[in-house]
């Protein structure tokens, strides 16, 4: 019953936009990804952004002068997703989390992120295909 309501409402969207919606819609690569990711920290307390800096590389770290600077959220989204990785859920839940909070949050930068926390052994990652 539910499916056959919501099919009629797709087919009256069609007919009036007079184009086709996709079956399934693709998602970017960046969120699939995300979608296989669990972090946990691998850290106590709060983490300082020179100690960021000298355990990912100043290069790594250097990235994300930019979106800090464009973002005036940056810090508190970060501090929040790493408060949220405890290995339980999915990076694409902590994104989720933090944008529902802070406001928009990009999901490959934060799996960029990330990675560069785990290649500074900031963060433990286990992946799911």
């Amino acid at each position: 019953m539910e499916l056959e309501c919501i099919r009629e409402m797709v087919d009256v969207a069609e007919a009036e936009l007079g184009t086709a919606i996709p079956a399934k819609l693709e998602e970017p690569d960046e969120v699939a990804e995300s979608r296989r990711l669990f972090p946990t920290r691998a850290y106590k307390g709060t983490l300082a952004w020179d100690t960021f800096r000298a355990r990912v590389g100043v290069k790594r770290a250097s990235r994300y002068d930019k979106v800090e600077e464009d973002d005036d959220d940056f810090n508190r989204k970060v501090y929040e997703a790493m408060n949220l990785a405890d290995g339980s859920r999915s990076l694409h839940e902590i994104v989720r989390t933090v944008s529902a909070e802070f406001g928009p949050t990009d999901a490959g930068m934060m799996v960029d992120l990330v990675k560069d926390m785990h290649h500074g052994g900031l963060v433990k990652l286990r992946k799911k295909r």
